[in-house]
């Protein structure tokens, strides 16, 4: 939900009428949310920034389980990734987004 402060206004961003919001992608810089997650069976993800949505849906295709994305530095060129699989323990990456290079570490 987004709320213009001046006006009142509110915006629905994304919503699922069967599944909770579990997280919130938002940008390091703007703090503008760019994509979210409902908690259904797995988790679903719903881009509001498609091509950064793209970018998200390919390193999810190469992980195993469910995918954790820490992005605290505000160049946003390196990514903390946690891959959580439901069969063992988690793991964890550096994603670098210049060169597509997932680090194991």
């Amino acid at each position: 939900l987004r709320v213009d402060l001046a006006t009142g206004r509110e915006a629905v961003l994304a919503e699922d009428p069967d599944y909770d919001l579990a997280k919130v992608v938002a940008d390091p810089e703007t703090l503008e949310p760019q994509s979210v997650v409902f908690l259904a069976d797995r988790e679903r993800w719903v881009h509001l920034d498609t091509a950064l949505g793209a970018e998200i849906d390919a390193l999810r295709a190469r992980l195993r389980g469910e995918v954790g994305i820490s992005r605290s530095v505000r160049s946003d060129r390196r990514w903390l990734i946690t891959d959580i699989p439901s069969d063992g323990p988690a793991h964890y990456h550096v994603y670098d987004r210049d060169t597509g290079e997932l680090t194991f570490l």
